[in-house]
């Protein structure tokens, strides 16, 4: 029954990813249904598009073959549409394109093979006109450049802290503007020397995190600011940080609203 197979696939860790991939773009009918019922159980109403992909991926690692990736990206661009009330896309094909186009851009700006990187100049001169014959929003096409840059859409198992709000570069404020990357999931605050280490230089517990929304209205500004504060054993230290672009900053001050509310009443307005 491809209902079965489905839950099965959904819900059992232990699967190669790379294995379901491969049987979920296969073109046999049983297969496909396979995967809108393995659809289902995804749920893209009110998500950003590039969240909703992310959503989508981790659950599995695309196929080599062109034309089973098609396949996979049209059932995506179907059940993203179906559930989509927003502004900006006009049919399901602007989002068969886009998300094509935004894989091709992961894989581009995350490789190391790939030395020259495209620039986010090109990404929106690239998906002109897909819109139903009409450009999507170039601040929209530029945001989500960003945060693809920002953070490469991974499947689960090439994951640590799966379960993270955001992940990302943060630097430090100060002389040095060290570069560092960052986790930010229900335990704590993690810091990365490298965003491909498998262990944190330093972690800050989730319980002794606080900060303070300071939201920075000047989309042109060199630097956003953020500022944690880290208070174990009555010990009051701010962990300043900044990003150098508003998308980013206000996806980091979105994060840290979502996960110290939800672990512990520590935003502070």
């Amino acid at each position: 029954d491809p209902a079965d197979v489905a839950r099965f696939i959904y819900h059992t860790d232990e699967l190669k990813k790379d294995m379901i991939g491969e049987y979920l773009g296969d073109g046999d009918d049983f297969c496909c249904q396979v995967m809108d019922l393995f659809l289902d159980n995804l749920d893209f109403g009110n998500e950003l598009f590039d969240k909703a992909l992310r959503e989508f991926l981790y659950t599995f690692r695309l196929p080599g073959e062109a034309q089973k990736i098609d396949r996979i990206m049209q059932r995506f661009a179907k059940k993203f549409y179906s559930q989509y009330t927003g502004p900006v896309f006009q049919n399901q094909d602007s989002i068969y394109i886009l998300a094509f186009s935004t894989i091709m851009l992961n894989t581009d700006l995350h490789s190391p093979q790939i030395k020259k990187k495209m620039t986010k100049e090109e990404f929106v001169r690239n998906n002109r006109g897909i819109n139903d014959g009409k450009d999507l929003p170039s601040e929209y096409l530029e945001n989500l450049y960003q945060r693809i840059l920002d953070d490469e859409i991974v499947t689960k198992d090439e994951l640590i802290f799966p379960n993270a709000y955001k992940r990302g570069w943060l630097y430090k404020r100060g002389p040095s503007k060290k570069k560092l990357w960052y986790i930010l999931d229900p335990s704590g605050l993690h810091c990365f020397q490298k965003d491909t280490d498998k262990e944190p230089i330093q972690s800050y517990e989730i319980q002794h995190l606080s900060f303070k929304r300071q939201m920075l209205n000047k989309p042109n500004a060199k630097r956003f600011p953020i500022t944690i504060t880290y208070h174990p054993n009555n010990k009051k230290t701010d962990i300043k940080l900044y990003v150098t672009n508003q998308p980013t900053y206000i996806d980091w001050l979105s994060a840290l609203d979502n996960c110290l509310f939800k672990n512990k009443s520590n935003v502070v307005d």
